[in-house]
């Protein structure tokens, strides 16, 4: 599941530019923005599940082949 965080005090949205709502980031264990998204999104539509899927295989990838190195 997908953590959801309420920025009340607005320190997500200064510290991200971010200039309206809602505003998504997923972001790595490391810490790292690895996608975002302004406006409405339809998390359980087919699009955004596919979408979903290849951005984690894309950074389970990345972090395979860093702990290779």
């Amino acid at each position: 599941s997908l953590a959801v965080v309420y920025d009340t005090q607005s320190v997500i949205k200064k510290a991200f530019q971010v200039t309206g709502v809602p505003h998504h980031f997923l972001v790595n264990p490391k810490g790292e923005i690895i996608w975002e998204t302004a406006g409405i999104l339809a998390w359980d539509a087919p699009a955004s599940h596919d979408g979903l899927l290849k951005l984690l295989e894309m950074e389970n990838q990345a972090q395979e082949s860093e702990s290779s190195e």
